[in-house]
């Protein structure tokens, strides 16, 4: 005779197993993996600027974050950092520290060595860019002329930035820049060097920054080549 007790024990069993599937998973004691922090750079003239900034995780949903540096401290809720730098000693390359909280406020922390740039904001001279003569003749040497500046934080001025590596660069119509050659800024901050006339179309100077100081592209210049 078969047992009451049977379809009683089959629907408890049924019961239990599909509680056991039914169940939430047991969450993983994981912190959050930090990634990074951005931005990486900020370039600053005279003027005040102000940035936004956000840290990046993954393995987690991020609940809250901060941030800090020689130069900034910022966290959820409060991101957003002015810099107005008065000393040019604040530029250069800055080591960041980040934590991280999960939604359960689980903590993470990451030291990012070398991961932030305060940069002195560097310009072209107004009106300084030349190359000429306009037109040229097809073999001719053309001169190109302009004045690098940077800002001075300490003493809030733009300054001659004397001795940087400068590109002479050259593109017709329907191509793209390339490098004619390098040349190196004098003790005022001036390029002057010639070229040769080969082609029409438009010539330019570009500055390309450094750990202390941005980079600076100057304005264009179209020589109309004949012969």
């Amino acid at each position: 005779m078969r047992s009451r007790l049977t379809p009683l024990l089959a629907v408890l069993g049924l019961s239990v197993a599909l509680g056991v599937v039914g169940a939430p998973a047991a969450r993983a004691d994981v912190p959050c993996v930090i990634d990074g922090v951005s931005p990486r750079s900020v370039v600053v003239g005279l003027t005040p600027i102000t940035r936004t900034f956000a840290v990046s995780t993954s393995g987690c949903t991020l609940g809250y974050w901060k941030a800090e540096s020689d130069v900034f401290y910022v966290y959820k809720g409060s991101a957003e950092q002015t810099f107005g730098p008065r000393s040019n000693a604040e530029a250069g390359v800055h080591d960041v520290a980040v934590d991280a909280y999960d939604d359960y406020f689980m903590a993470s922390s990451r030291d990012l060595p070398a991961s932030f740039s305060l940069l002195r904001r560097t310009t072209w001279q107004d009106g300084s860019f030349n190359a000429a003569p306009e037109p040229a003749q097809r073999g001719s040497a053309m001169t190109v002329t302009g004045r690098l500046l940077v800002v001075d934080w300490s003493n809030g001025r733009y300054v001659p930035y004397v001795g940087r590596a400068v590109a002479v660069e050259f593109r017709t119509a329907t191509g793209a820049w390339t490098r004619v050659k390098a040349v190196a800024t004098d003790a005022r901050g001036w390029v002057r060097t010639t070229v040769p006339a080969e082609a029409t179309g438009t010539w330019r100077l570009r500055y390309g920054g450094n750990t202390l100081a941005g980079p600076a592209v100057s304005t264009g210049d179209s020589v109309q080549v004949a012969g």
